[in-house]
């Protein structure tokens, strides 16, 4: 391990989040971006920070038994088990090989002795992950069902221990186990694992590649295996499916053993609900309690004889019905290697203990300096010193032994703890293989909170946001809290904070009933996944829909002093609207009228279509889309790293929903693939961009040094005019030259669809998904085709991509061919021929493609990931209703302030929208860009209207931009300065 890994790896975790949540939350308020980066970075485990107090767990070796597996042969177990383990299957040795000259955990040989008793007895297993639970169950199991195999000189008939498994994943993870340790036997002892995905019947042919395993449910009908691996679910259906009685009917009288894992997870209803199961199992099987052994595995750890360890025991034999007395827990002890006896002496500081052979982890010098240094055993001890306790410790608990009692303890002290945890546990000492142990072998357990809302003081006033950043004219309100509170602590009231999706403005969000002024309820429930969405762009319709109605009335607290605003009086505590006197708060407000509440700064407004105000929430997605690479790029590489992803790199996430695990799944798999397709991305277009031009932009400078030698003030007037002038054309020249040039859409999937291992990897999971799709043949361009649809389909308002990220910018080639301004559109904007292709290339950017007229394959939109609705465009004038794909060219005297063009046509061009003379100007400009566009060739006619063929897109690499004040991400264009994105008044 790494001397810097904790320390790093926590550092990195928590700037990383910081830096996610101010971006995704894309306040305008620039006190509050201040406030909760202070709060981001406070020391870990206070409040509002992501990362709680870390937990560390020693982790030395388990205790080990003095006897081998050999000598165990014809005395505690068979001799042919022995070997069948000693002896797996060449395809699993190297995972699954229990060697006869390998010494078993103390805890695994413990448990082996009960579970042989002749009476049967039942078992809990309490102890760590790794450390050998399922061999304390399995081995005994195997072992009876070979002596039963020996004796009748038969393949055995019947289920006779039932393994049951919360989740399918875990019953998975048994199979190549079985596999190994049962292959010796051949069919004589058989296992199925029974889920919802085991298939009716299969061919022949496959099921004789592992005879030991049952692969389908007509085999497992017609002779039921001795080892049934299932879920509670299927067991279930298997005690009342008519199809499934020939494996009870076979089985009567044979089960002998219940194994229940991950005990641990069977809580209240789902106890009792366990406890009936098995009771039901047992009637169903013809036997009873007492004939039956029963074990439990659980992860929980503590003392063997204490209270927790009883409760489980208890829970076993209420669970299984099996007399207390019969019920026996065995855990696993860890083997801490004793320090030698001396009187530590040694004091030297954390930098010079770090400095001794600090390239290697093995180090006896390094080792041997901890052993006499007061604060490394001091902090050992603190995790193994008393052996009655968990060797469990928090952060806050080393820097209590290194710092001393103090309230707190600041960011750098926990650093500096940290990278003493990383010292202790990255020195090794250099004996041999039982002895090369760390110093200190730990194991972190960090808890990562998301975050469920923000709630402010309504109380501009506010006493306690004095001394942070919050104590701003900017911030019209008072304390922040990260938790739902009624109140702030100086008793006035305390809600929501919710941003403007259109202008980034935060208000705080209060509901109003029967006079009161409460937090406003959503009736809209998102769950984690929607969180990550962004709200798409609508077309710029009047909405006929009737907005709901809602037993609350929507109150925006604004505390601004601006049209359209009232103002309200509430009682502090009772949150009632009153009448002004000297003890009622006082707060500027807005108030739904009914037609949908908006935003007091920019105009926006809520529709049934569109929720404009956002709540500050940030959800598991979210945050592990974060986490989980970052852990990932801190793990070890694995074998061959280049020959693999991520260098082989491997983490094991578990989730308590089957749908969230495949959904976060499917987020993660697009996530790696838009980064490493971004990637290819922007090397491509800048390879492709500067390569064209760099030998005629080098030709170009020399001449113009050359120009700038022989120009002096000597050189007479008519020389230096004919100088000066071919000077300035050849800079012009030059700063075209250098600017990248754009890369064609067809040119660039050509070039992305040749990439490597990397895109081929990509290929391989999308051919096994949909063949027909990405086949041998146009498959690769396919995809290569899709993954720039995917990136650039459309330009997202706040969340990432090349564009928005300020790396890569979309042409449109054809706007090269327009060299003319309409005259209408010079007399009324005054544009010329760059500020008019800029704002064809906002109509393409922010509405063309944002409302989603790009032309595109249909078959790529079940794969793009993400919802793609695709629709088709008429002009502004288009008579009668529009189909549902239909959408009209904005228009002022249509669509009036609702458009992105026409709001920003009115900044630009500073027109009153509300005159009919503003709404000429404005209507004039755009119908000229709808001719413009479709006279270009780069909307093409479809059967409902026009569309944008993907064809007309080019890429290049962003040289110089713009950074929006609303979203705060970069925009290559703009007209006049202005940003397409609706503006505070």
């Amino acid at each position: 391990m790494s001397l810097t890994y904790y320390s790093e790896l926590l550092s990195v975790l928590a700037q990383r989040a910081k830096m996610a949540a101010i971006s995704r939350l894309g306040f305008a308020n620039i006190p509050l971006r201040r406030h909760l980066a202070e709060v981001f970075d406070r020391p870990y485990g206070e409040s509002g920070t992501f990362l709680a107090d870390p937990t560390f767990e020693a982790v030395f070796g388990w205790k080990v038994a003095e006897t081998r597996m050999a000598e165990l042969a014809n005395s505690l177990l068979t001799p042919e088990l022995v070997r069948a383990m000693d002896t797996p299957p060449p395809d699993f040795s190297q995972n699954y090989r229990f060697a006869q000259d390998q010494h078993p955990y103390l805890h695994q040989l413990e448990a082996w002795k009960i579970l042989s008793q002749n009476t049967p007895q039942s078992l809990v297993v309490a102890s760590g992950t790794g450390s050998g639970k399922t061999e304390c169950f399995m081995v005994p199991i195997l072992d009876r069902l070979a002596r039963q195999r020996a004796a009748q000189q038969s393949p055995l008939i019947g289920v006779r221990a039932l393994f049951l498994y919360p989740l399918n994943a875990l019953i998975n993870s048994q199979r190549e186990r079985l596999l190994a340790w049962t292959g010796a036997f051949g069919s004589d002892i058989r296992f199925c694992l029974y889920n919802g995905k085991t298939p009716e019947n299969l061919p022949v042919h496959e099921k004789r590649a592992h005879p030991s395993e049952v692969l389908d449910r007509d085999a497992l009908r017609a002779s039921p295996p001795p080892i049934l691996v299932t879920n509670a679910t299927m067991l279930e259906y298997m005690l009342v499916r008519t199809a499934d009685e020939p494996i009870l009917s076979q089985s009567q009288g044979k089960l002998e053993w219940v194994v229940l894992d991950e005990a641990h997870t069977y809580v209240g209803s789902q106890a009792a609900e366990a406890a009936l199961l098995i009771r039901r199992v047992l009637l169903a099987f013809g036997v009873t309690p007492e004939q039956v052994r029963f074990v439990a595995t659980s992860a929980t750890l503590g003392d063997q004889e204490g209270e927790e360890s009883q409760k489980l025991k208890r829970f076993l034999a209420d669970v299984a019905g099996a007399p207390i007395e019969r019920v026996h827990l065995v855990a696993g002890q860890r083997k801490v290697p004793e320090l030698m006896r001396t009187r530590p002496d040694n004091d030297a500081t954390l930098s010079e203990l770090t400095a001794i052979e600090a390239d290697k982890e093995d180090s006896q010098s390094r080792y041997a300096a901890l052993v006499n240094h007061v604060a490394a055993r001091r902090v050992r001890d603190l995790f193994v010193g008393d052996s009655k306790k968990p060797p469990i410790a928090r952060l806050s608990d080393v820097c209590r032994v290194l710092y001393g009692n103090e309230r707190g303890y600041t960011r750098e002290q926990q650093q500096q703890a940290l990278r003493w945890l990383d010292l202790l546990s990255g020195t090794r000492t250099n004996g041999g293989s039982d002895d090369n142990i760390a110093f200190l072998p730990l194991r972190a357990h960090l808890f990562h909170q998301t975050l469920s809302g923000l709630w402010a003081c309504a109380d501009k006033s506010c006493p306690y946001k004095a001394g942070t950043a919050l104590d701003d004219d900017q911030w019209p309100y008072g304390q922040l809290y990260f938790e739902p509170r009624k109140h702030c602590d100086c008793s006035s009231p305390a809600y929501e904070v919710v941003s403007c999706g259109d202008c980034g403005t935060v208000h705080l969000l209060a509901g109003e009933q029967k006079g009161q002024l409460t937090h406003y309820r959503s009736r809209l429930v998102l769950d984690e996944f929607e969180l990550e969405s962004e709200a798409e762009e609508v077309a710029d319709e009047p909405e006929n829909e009737e907005i709901a109605a809602d037993p609350q009335y929507k109150v925006l607290i604004v505390n601004r002093k601006l049209e359209k605003i009232g103002t309200m009086n509430l009682e502090r505590i009772s949150r009632r609207l009153t009448e002004p006197s000297a003890d009622t708060l006082q707060i500027q407000a807005y108030e739904d009228n009914g037609d949908g509440l908006l935003c007091p700064v920019c105009d926006g407004r809520e529709t049934p279509k569109k929720s404009l105000f956002q709540f500050s929430r940030l959800g598991a997605p979210f945050l592990l889309g974060g986490i989980l690479p970052t852990l990932l790029e801190y793990a070890p590489d694995g074998d061959k790293p280049v020959d693999h992803p991520c260098r082989g790199r491997r983490l094991l996430t578990f989730n308590d929903s089957r749908q969230g695990t495949a959904r976060m799944a499917a987020k993660l798999q697009q996530d790696s693939e838009r980064n490493r397709v971004r990637g290819l991305v922007y090397h491509l277009t800048l390879q492709h961009g500067r390569g064209q031009a760099s030998q005629r932009a080098e030709e170009v400078r020399l001449r113009i040094e050359q120009y700038e030698r022989v120009l002096s003030p000597d050189l007479p007037e008519a020389a230096k005019s004919v100088l000066e002038t071919q000077l300035e054309t050849d800079r012009a020249q030059l700063a075209s030259l250098t600017c990248p040039l754009p890369i064609t859409f067809n040119e660039l999937s050509n070039q992305l669809a040749f990439q490597g291992r990397d895109f081929d990897r990509m290929l391989t999971h999308y051919r096994r998904q949909a063949p027909g799709i990405f086949n041998e043949t146009s498959g690769p361009l396919e995809l290569a085709r899709m993954f720039l649809v995917r990136e650039f389909g459309r330009r997202p308002k706040r969340l990432n991509n090349l564009e928005s990220m300020g790396m890569v910018a979309v042409h449109y080639l054809a706007l090269d061919s327009i060299r003319h301004v309409p005259p209408r559109v010079i007399q009324e904007a005054g544009f010329d021929v760059p500020a008019w292709r800029d704002f064809l290339k906002i109509c393409l950017d922010f509405f063309v493609r944002a409302g989603g007229s790009l032309a595109f394959s249909p078959t790529w939109r079940n794969w793009l990931g993400m919802p793609f609705p695709q629709s088709q465009l008429v002009p502004g004038n288009f008579p009668g209703k529009l189909a549902y794909t239909q959408r009209r060219w904005p228009l002022a005297i249509r669509s009036g302030m609702r458009s992105t063009l026409v709001r920003l046509l009115a900044r630009v061009l500073r027109a009153e929208i509300n005159t009919p003379m503003g709404e000429d100007r404005i209507d004039i400009v755009l119908d000229a860009a709808w001719s413009a566009l479709i006279g270009a060739g780069l909307l093409n006619q479809a059967a409902d209207g026009w569309v944008l063929p993907i064809d007309n897109l080019a890429f290049a690499p962003i040289d110089h931009a713009w950074i929006c004040p609303v979203t705060r991400r970069f925009l290559d264009t703009t007209l006049h300065d202005h940003t397409p994105r609706r503006l505070s008044r």
